[in-house]
């Protein structure tokens, strides 16, 4: 049986863990890399901007720099002040695990429309968990120590395992519980065969949301094993870095499929307008003629009274709002190209309309 508590098993640990840490750094920056374009429509403002992008740009790049920080906390060999680098890696840290779970709560909601049942729990377990988190930045201690062979390494003093099994206990089952709550309502969603939004948010985000469950598991059997210290943590930063890319990436793909949408739609819209103006002034020209040989035959038609008046007078005014709803483009227009891919199913679309009003 194996002596967790051995030296040389905790050397060989603490040597795995360190490239671990280095293999994590290299995965987080290429995803860093493979959505930078994302970020600069944001920066150069081609994306309007919206609330939830806060909790994205949080969840990235805090990821980044803590992975940063721990490959060099681990790596480094010139003496460096570790009790100040380890509560930068756990802000950091600590700051991408919660909004990471922030993400993928506010996807749940949207899927929800924002329903005050579902809106307010969530919202009090998420504060409950960043309240866990900001305790958990001032609980691990380290010192410098120096090695008999020369230089020396950061050791970790003090980190209480009771605050990392609460930590990644209160996450899983927080994931957990807006797992269940993201599968009811899409399964239950009205018009879901219909809607593209409804098979993204199945195609992706149900898997994203078993994937940050996933990985924040084996982090709560580790710990509750507490096997080492070493073991302890050993993958609790594969799993921060798993659940920050899914989440990001979740929110990524569901504004730019919500962009392209519209774009394209936009542009189908277009087309049918023109085509449908020209057959408008073909109509009232036909319409106008018409008009005029009633006129000599009954003079009283004349004046809006009659049906052809009545008409007439309504096609103008819905044709020239139409031509203002394209000309803004922006609100209205974008408004009436989502209806119309719902087949004429109100309801379905004024949920999913009122559910992403917040989101990208």
């Amino acid at each position: 049986m194996v002596n967790w508590m051995d030296p040389q098993t905790l050397l060989t640990q603490s040597q795995i863990f360190t490239k671990i840490l280095i293999a994590v750094l290299g995965f987080y920056v290429w995803e860093v890399i493979v959505n930078l374009w994302y970020d600069w429509q944001i920066i150069s403002r081609k994306r309007p901007f919206k609330w939830p992008m806060v909790a994205y740009w949080v969840c990235k790049y805090s990821m980044f720099w803590a992975a940063v920080g721990l490959t060099i906390s681990s790596n480094d060999t010139a003496k460096l002040n570790c009790q100040s680098l380890y509560l930068f890696n756990q802000f950091m840290g600590n700051f991408a695990i919660g909004a990471a779970s922030t993400l993928l709560m506010l996807r749940t909601i949207a899927i929800y429309s924002k329903n005050l049942y579902v809106v307010v729990p969530l919202i009090i377990l998420s504060l409950g968990q960043w309240g866990i988190l900001f305790h958990g930045i001032s609980t691990v201690e380290a010192t410098w120590q120096d090695l008999p062979t020369g230089g020396g390494a950061c050791v970790v003093t003090a980190a209480p395992n009771v605050f990392l099994q609460l930590l990644y206990i209160y996450t899983m089952s927080f994931d957990l519980i807006v797992l269940v709550l993201s599968t009811i309502g899409l399964v239950f969603a009205p018009g879901r065969n219909r809607s593209g939004l409804y098979n993204l948010l199945v195609r992706d985000g149900l898997v994203f949301f078993i994937v940050a469950f996933t990985s924040n598991a084996v982090v709560v059997v580790l710990v509750l094993l507490n096997l080492n210290p070493i073991m302890n943590v050993i993958a609790a930063v594969p799993a921060a870095a798993v659940s920050a890319t899914v989440a990001c990436r979740s929110f990524v793909r569901l504004s730019t499929y919500s962009h392209s949408a519209v774009v394209h739609t936009s542009m189908q819209r277009s087309h049918a307008n023109s085509q449908g103006n020209s057959a408008s002034k073909m109509r009232s020209k036909d319409r106008n003629n018409a008009t005029a040989g009633a006129i000599k035959s009954e003079p009283f038609a004349v004046g809006g009274r009659g049906p052809n008046g009545v008409h007439v007078q309504m096609e103008t005014f819905v044709s020239r709002a139409e031509e203002s709803r394209i000309s803004f483009g922006d609100v209205e227009s974008q408004t009436q190209i989502e209806k119309a891919s719902y087949n004429d199913d109100s309801d379905t679309y004024a949920n999913d309309r009122k559910g992403r009003s917040f989101m990208p």
